[in-house]
C-alpha cells in the first residue's frame, strides 16, 4: 500500500490508514454505539472503514491547523468529542506517519520527507484512487457477496461463511441488498485487514472493491481457459453477455479470470479469450509503468504530461468511472 501510494500519488491518506492498522483505530468504544455512528458519518457512504479513518484524521489535522484562528480555539477538542476520537491515538498515528515518510524518502520513493508534499499527494483527494490502493494492497484478503435463493451471503475464497463486524460501516450491506432500489449500487467484492473468530467469523476493517480495479491491478490474478463443464453452469446473464447460445460452443473462446489466495481461488469474471488477451496486455503495461515509476527510471514521471503520467492518468479515469457505476 505504501509503494502504490507513492506511485499513484495519494500518499497522505494511505499512510493514515496504515498507521491505524499498525497501531489501532482512533475511534474509542462507547456503550451507546456513538462511535459506530461517528464512523458511519465520517465514511461518507464510501462503504469503507479505512476511508472513515482517513477522513477522521484529515478532519482532526485540519482542526489543528485552524486552532489559532479567533473563535476556533476549541475546534480540535470539539471535533474529537463529537466523533468519539482519541487524540492520544491520533498523535501516535501522526508520529508513525512521519516515520514511514522518512523511510520512503530514504528509499528514494518520494521527492521529500514531507507527508503533505504536493507531488506525493496529487490524487489524495480522489476517493476512487485511494480506494484502488487500499484494495490492491489488501488482496488476497478478499470476500464476495453471493446471491442465494432467499438471501445474500458473504463468503471467502474457501467458500467459508463470513460476516461483517458489527462495528463496521458495512454491517448493514447484506440487509440493504434485499432492497431492489439499493441492490444495483452495492459492490459485490470487499477486501479486509483481518478475520475475528468468535461465534461467527467476522471481517474487521473492510472496504468495498470495484471489479475493474481487481482485474487490472491485483497481483494475484490468473487467467485460465474456461473448462467445458463449467461453461454450461454459467448463469443466464453471463451467457447473454458473452453471446452464448445453446451448448455447441468452443470452450477455447472463453477465459476464466480468477483471483487466488494460496491454493484457493474465486472467479472475478468470465470473458472472451480475445478480451482476456487485452486484459493480460494492459496488466503487463501497468505493472511495468508502476515499477519504473517507483524506480524513477522515467525522467519527469511525476508530470501528468509524461508518457508514464498519461497512462496513469487514463488508469485513474477508468478507475473513477468504474467506482461511480
Amino acid at each position: 500500500m505504501m509503494i502504490l501510494g507513492c506511485a499513484l500519488s495519494c500518499l497522505d491518506p494511505i499512510l493514515t490508514i496504515i498507521a491505524a492498522l499498525e497501531y489501532k483505530s482512533p475511534f474509542f468504544i462507547t456503550k451507546n454505539r456513538e462511535s459506530v455512528k461517528a464512523m458511519d458519518k465520517l465514511s461518507c457512504e464510501t462503504m469503507s472503514d479505512h476511508l472513515a479513518v482517513a477522513n477522521a484524521f484529515a478532519g482532526w489535522y485540519g482542526a489543528r491547523m485552524n486552532r489559532k484562528k479567533p473563535g476556533l480555539e476549541n475546534q480540535v477538542s470539539d471535533f474529537c468529542k463529537d466523533n468519539c476520537l482519541s487524540q492520544g491515538v491520533l498523535f501516535k498515528m501522526e508520529k508513525l506517519k512521519a516515520q514511514y515518510v522518512t523511510e520512503l524518502f530514504k528509499l528514494g520513493l518520494i521527492p521529500t520527507n514531507d507527508v503533505n508534499d504536493s507531488v506525493s499527494n496529487l490524487r489524495s483527494g480522489v476517493e476512487s484512487v485511494v480506494r484502488a490502493v487500499i484494495v490492491t494492497g489488501l488482496t488476497p484478503n478478499i470476500a464476495t457477496i453471493k446471491a442465494g435463493a432467499e438471501k445474500h451471503s458473504l463468503v471467502g475464497c474457501r467458500d467459508q461463511p463470513l460476516e461483517f463486524h458489527p462495528k463496521s460501516v458495512n454491517r448493514e450491506i447484506l440487509t440493504q441488498l434485499q432492497s431492489t432500489f439499493k441492490s444495483d449500487y452495492i459492490p459485490r467484492w470487499f477486501v479486509y485487514f483481518e478475520k475475528m473468530h468468535t461465534s461467527d467469523t467476522f471481517l474487521a476493517d473492510t472496504t468495498s472493491a470495484n471489479l475493474l480495479t481487481l482485474i487490472l491491478l491485483a497481483a494475484n490474478v490468473r487467467l485460465v481457459p474456461l473448462p467445458q463443464p463449467i461453461l454450461h453452469t454459467l448463469d443466464k446473464a453471463t451467457k447473454e453477455r458473452l453471446g452464448i447460445r445453446g451448448n455447441d460452443v468452443d470452450c477455447g473462446e472463453f477465459t476464466d479470470v480468477r483471483i487466488t489466495s494460496g491454493e484457493q481461488s474465486q472467479r472475478l469474471l468470465v470473458c472472451k479469450t480475445s478480451d482476456a488477451n487485452q486484459i493480460e496486455f494492459v496488466r503487463s503495461v501497468l505493472e511495468r509503468i508502476i515499477q519504473e515509476r517507483i524506480e524513477g527510471k522515467e525522467k519527469g514521471s511525476s508530470d501528468p504530461g509524461s508518457p508514464h503520467g498519461k497512462v496513469l492518468s487514463l488508469l485513474m479515469r477508468i478507475i473513477k468511472a468504474d467506482s461511480s457505476r
